[in-house]
């Protein structure tokens, strides 16, 4: 690289430095030609004076930032390969301020401005530590003479803060400021700095101002070029010493105040804007004297590959063959996204301001539009939002009362159900008492035709006395009935015992004997009599009823209930043959065999007279003995047959009770 260097001595080391693209294609000689031209143009014509040409522009100060930066080389220990920088604790109100320097190009300076984080009603003020009467001090104390401070939260620039920034400077400092002479003050195309109001406050104290092209700054803006890089290392150096000196590490606690801060970058705008380095930004810029070959080198990234080849042709002679078309189109504006736009130098004269406020104007109309249609939209969204919130109520109050309606026919079903349940279940209790007093019944007259009595009544004691006087009834009809044969000469009382000895009856077995067999005329339940012993006549078995005394009315047959010996088992018995018409039954079925003429004879002969004897010796006002005696009578006629085989049980008694 030495060897390099020193064959071509016009080639030299330097730093890079970082460029945004945009910046580079707006440098354009044809645009910086075009600027230069209509900066001359504007100056011969209002005869603008180097004194009375400014540049105003805003720069941020972030105090953390410029603490921490690490561009500055410090001295250390040899072997030491890096050096630590403390940073101390920053106030919120002192962490960032805007300044705002206004320089003119003969080396002269207005009063800077300071944009500090505040309320505008509340400005900052201490006690004073240097002063020994303890007097209040301000920050228009420790900044610059003459320093104007604008209180603003956040601490940054604005449409409204620049507009009363130069309602006060046009009021304050250029009214008093050579008010006869023609004043150009040059601004960036930054959208905040376009305002009419402000534009107007500044005409009207005779200073017109000079937009430059937008992304150009960084060549052609006199305190971007020049001043702000070494005022911003001035403060740096300025705020590491206050650091030094606050002692951080022994006082942790102690902070940087806005005091400390305003007094560092004002002691840094005084040492660094000289007379010297101001017009030194003019002449750099080729403001002042004007030398457009001055933004040459900031060309050479944005210039075609045509151009270069063409033969050179210098800024200077550019501007010259422009000069004509910017003097005819110098009012020629564009207004693009909401402003003007600025890609080329605009001159804010009368006609300029003019086009600008009807333009912000129709821009102001259609942003109240646009919030009016806003608040429309809020406005039928809120409705649209509240109608849904209703509709949702009444669909709510729906449910809820379809939910209510259903609760109460689920709990009047439920009611019904248990109504239905416990009637079932007493319906069920009633039928189990009933089947246990029918089967109870049941049991007791299998009792009683194993002993051969009368079963008892099952309460009470007109029951009890019906059933004795059914004995004594039975006991009246059995001696009737001897009498009746003795008379009808049928031989001696003991006429049943020849009977039975010429006519054997058979013995029934064990099951006709313990059960009971249904008086198929009645319907009711007759206790098969145990056999009879000889020379005793059996008194038959009348049920009576409970208050009377007479037979039961007939009854439903009880359930069969098949009994199964514990040593052996019966054989069931067989079947009844099937029913079939009576001409077909009489037809093939033989007649039964008759009665035994002795028989029938006496049994003729026997029942009316019993029942005149008993109608004889009924007392009035009791029941009618013929009427029991001959249903006795019949009942032990009828079961006094021999079985016929099957099985005989008692019948079930009919629903109701009776």
């Amino acid at each position: 690289m030495r060897s390099y260097l020193g064959r071509h001595p016009n080639v030299s080391k330097v730093a890079s430095k970082s460029l945004e693209a945009v910046r580079a294609a707006a440098t354009d000689p044809e645009n910086l030609a075009r600027m230069m031209a209509l900066l001359k143009l504007v100056r011969e014509k209002k005869g603008i004076t180097a004194a009375n040409v400014f540049n105003a522009d805003e720069s941020g100060f972030s105090t953390k930032d410029l603490l921490s930066g690490s561009r500055k080389r410090p001295l250390a220990p040899s072997g030491t390969s890096t050096a630590k920088v403390i940073v101390p604790c920053v106030s919120d109100d002192a962490q960032f301020l805007t300044l705002l320097p206004i320089i003119a190009a003969d080396g002269d300076q207005l009063p800077p401005t300071f944009i500090v984080k505040g309320s505008p009603n509340n400005p900052k003020r201490r006690r004073s530590a240097e002063r020994g009467d303890g007097a209040w001090q301000f920050l228009n104390d420790v900044a610059p003479p003459n320093s104007i401070f604008l209180y603003k939260t956040p601490a940054g620039m604005d449409g409204n803060t620049w507009t009363k920034w130069c309602i006060f400077l046009a009021t304050r400092v250029f009214s008093t400021l050579r008010p006869s002479e023609a004043k150009i003050l040059i601004i960036d195309g930054c959208r905040a700095h376009l305002g009419y109001e402000a534009l107007a406050a500044l005409a009207r104290v005779n200073v017109e101002v000079f937009v430059l092209p937008a992304n150009t700054t960084h060549a052609t803006q006199q305190l971007d070029v020049t001043l702000f890089q070494p005022l911003k290392r001035e403060a740096k150096d300025l705020l590491s010493k206050a650091t030094r000196e606050m002692n951080v590490i022994n006082h942790k606690s102690a902070k940087l105040g806005i005091f400390e801060v305003v007094a560092c970058v004002g002691k840094a705008y005084e040492k660094v804007f000289t007379p010297t380095l101001i017009r030194a930004a003019f002449r750099t810029t080729g403001v002042e004297p004007w030398n457009p070959e001055m933004l040459e080198k900031h060309t050479a990234l944005s210039d075609s590959d045509k151009r270069k080849r063409k033969r050179k042709q210098t800024l200077t002679l550019l501007a010259a063959r422009l000069a004509p078309s910017v003097a005819s189109g110098i009012h020629d504006l564009t207004w693009e996204r909401g402003t003007m736009k600025t890609t080329q130098a605009v001159f804010m004269g009368e006609d300029s301001r003019k086009w600008l406020a009807k333009k912000q104007d129709d821009r102001a109309a259609a942003e109240a539009a646009k919030e009016e249609a806003k608040r429309q939209r809020s406005a039928a969204a809120a409705q649209r939002k509240e109608q849904a919130a209703k509709a949702t109520l009444e669909r709510l109050e729906c449910m809820r009362v379809v939910k209510d309606r259903k609760v109460v026919e689920a709990a009047a079903l439920e009611a019904k159900r248990v109504a239905r349940g416990e009637k079932q279940a007493a319906a069920r209790a009633a039928k189990e008492l009933q089947q246990h007093a029918w089967e109870r019944k049941r049991l007791e007259a299998r009792v009683c035709q194993r002993q051969g009595a009368v079963p008892a009544p099952a309460s009470g004691a007109a029951r009890a006395r019906a059933a004795s006087e059914g004995l004594a009834a039975a006991a009246v009809a059995a001696a009737a009935l001897a009498s009746a044969l003795d008379t009808a000469g049928s031989g001696p009382a003991d006429g049943l015992a020849s009977t039975s000895a010429r006519a054997p009856i058979p013995t029934p077995s064990k099951k006709a004997r313990t059960g009971a067999r249904a008086n198929p005329a009645s319907g009711v339940p007759t206790l098969r009599p145990a056999p009879p012993q000889a020379g005793h006549v059996a008194a038959p078995v009348v049920p009576a009823n409970e208050t009377t005394g007479a037979s039961s009315p007939p009854t439903r047959p009880a359930k069969k209930v098949r009994r199964t010996p514990t040593s052996t088992r019966r054989a069931p018995s067989p079947r009844p043959p099937p029913r079939r018409d009576a001409r077909r039954s009489t037809r093939g079925t033989p007649a039964p065999p008759p009665p035994p003429p002795g028989d029938a004879r006496r049994s003729n002969l026997a029942v009316p007279a019993l029942v005149s004897a008993l109608a004889a010796t009924t007392a009035p006002g009791q029941p009618s003995a013929a009427a029991t005696t001959t249903s006795s009578i019949a009942a032990a006629t009828i079961t006094s047959q021999p079985p016929t085989g099957g099985r005989i049980a008692a019948a079930r008694p009919r629903r109701g009770g009776r």
